[in-house]
């Protein structure tokens, strides 16, 4: 929505506040968040992706839609399906809107090879699935799990969970490049004909900025949007008991601890909180994920529409690229 209300004219564009009071270079994905003009800023985000064994993906960023296929056919592995043929395409379909769409132009190009290549693979996968505690990656039944990475506490569940190191290799792609999305959280934007924009643009500076988390070393499934603060709170899962070191530390007998004769209502456990590899799954991931989870509510609508009749049977391939093309033509046209 927020790509609808911007085009109307309804937000505020924000550049020029940003660039005034603050250093873009100071927080994560503000140039993604920005290619297009800057109307909302978000309080946080994380990162839609999806992670495999190392053992399949080796050390690769990425995979494709030919790479999909090429495992299930050539994998002495029987893998069970690990999304739906709709929960697939809406995501695997964000990686298509960039080469399908052309905005300033107001055209489309559906009938591209990588988008058939899509539709052809999403069509293999269920309108359902069972759900089952012994589909897992780590055993080899599942070649791909979905995540949603707010944290480096997630990639050290995941890895808990599957019973030891995962890949995050994100969802296939048409060219292979990472399959990662950024998700930004509680996007907020400045009414364009707002009476108060410096008030408004004040809280916007808030929401985002390390003041609000002071005095809170804790992650709450959102990566803040302030490169210093996820940095502090990164050094914090590290080493937890930092702040206590060369203090006076008394364990008790029953597993609380005082610092200078205070009494810490806390289990004494000075171990790190993740290890050097969840950390470095954490920042690899930040560093290549270049892309933003956006969609339009309109063409993934007709996109829904005409893929459930070819996943069904009632039209073929052809008629359902020509269908897309179509609608999602006239719709553009539409925009004016």
């Amino acid at each position: 929505m927020l790509e609808i209300y911007s085009r109307q004219g309804l937000l505020l564009e924000l550049s020029e506040y940003l660039n005034r009071d603050l250093s873009p270079d100071d927080f994560y994905a503000l140039d993604i968040l920005s290619e297009d003009g800057l109307y909302a800023l978000p309080s946080g985000f994380s990162v839609m992706t999806c992670y495999g064994l190392p053992a399949v993906f080796g050390e690769k960023a990425g995979w494709s839609f030919e790479d999909y296929s090429e495992i299930l056919q050539t994998s002495p592995q029987q893998y069970a399906w690990s999304q739906t043929n709709r929960d697939f395409l809406q995501f695997a379909y964000v990686s298509m809107i960039p080469r399908c769409v052309d905005w300033d132009q107001k055209v489309c190009s559906y009938h591209r090879d990588e988008f058939r290549a899509l539709l052809e693979l999403a069509a293999k996968m269920p309108d359902s699935l069972q759900y089952s505690a012994e589909l897992q990656v780590g055993n080899g039944r599942l070649l791909y799990r979905e995540a949603d990475i707010g944290s480096p506490f997630d990639i050290r569940d995941i890895e808990k969970q599957e019973g030891g190191p995962v890949c995050m290799i994100g969802y296939p792609t048409a060219d292979g490049s990472s399959g990662s999305y950024l998700y930004f959280h509680s996007l907020t934007g400045i009414n364009a004909f707002t009476l108060k924009p410096e008030l408004a643009w004040d809280y916007l500076k808030y929401m985002v900025s390390g003041g609000r988390y002071h005095g809170e070393l804790n992650w709450g499934g959102t990566i803040p949007l302030k490169k210093d603060f996820t940095e502090e709170l990164l050094q914090h899962l590290r080493n937890p008991y930092a702040e206590y070191e060369g203090k006076s530390i008394v364990v008790n007998q029953d597993g609380t601890f005082t610092v200078d004769g205070i009494l810490m209502d806390a289990a004494y456990d000075p171990s790190p909180m993740i290890n050097e590899h969840q950390e470095q799954l954490f920042r690899d991931l930040l560093e290549r994920t270049t892309t933003r989870y956006a969609y339009d509510p309109v063409i993934y609508q007709i996109m829904e529409q005409e893929t459930s009749k070819y996943f069904s049977g009632a039209s073929n391939i052809d008629e359902t690229i020509a269908a897309i093309q179509a609608k999602v033509s006239v719709y553009l046209a539409e925009l004016g």
